[in-house]
């Protein structure tokens, strides 16, 4: 009987010990699980950080382009004002020049 007993002991403390070992696996195994969960959901954190950093950088871009070519249209448009105003002040000295010599003197330095 005491055999009995003693066996009967040890069958339940293997028993004990494989279901400690089976629960501890299954605890490593969830909490792996978990870890590897988080580090997804940092990873696709981190990826959309990046995303939206470049797509902000890409609307600045965008802007500074959208900018630029504004100030290059602004600049042309002055150039162009500028160029309209010599061309009228040419015209004007020009007009003003020939009101200035009388038609004699014009014929007869041609040598009419």
């Amino acid at each position: 009987k005491e055999e009995e007993r003693v066996e009967g002991e040890r069958r339940a403390e293997e028993e004990r010990r494989v279901e400690d070992e089976r629960r501890l696996d299954e605890e490593r195994r969830l909490e792996e699980e978990r870890l590897l969960e988080e580090e997804g959901r940092v990873r696709l954190e981190a990826e959309r950080k990046v995303e939206e950093a470049a797509k902000v950088e890409e609307e600045r871009k965008v802007e500074e382009d959208k900018r630029q070519e504004e100030a290059r249209e602004a600049e042309l448009a002055l150039a162009r004002e500028e160029g309209a105003r010599v061309a009228a002040k040419q015209d004007d000295e020009e007009d003003s020049f020939e009101e200035d010599i009388p038609e004699d003197d014009i014929e007869d330095e041609a040598g009419w």
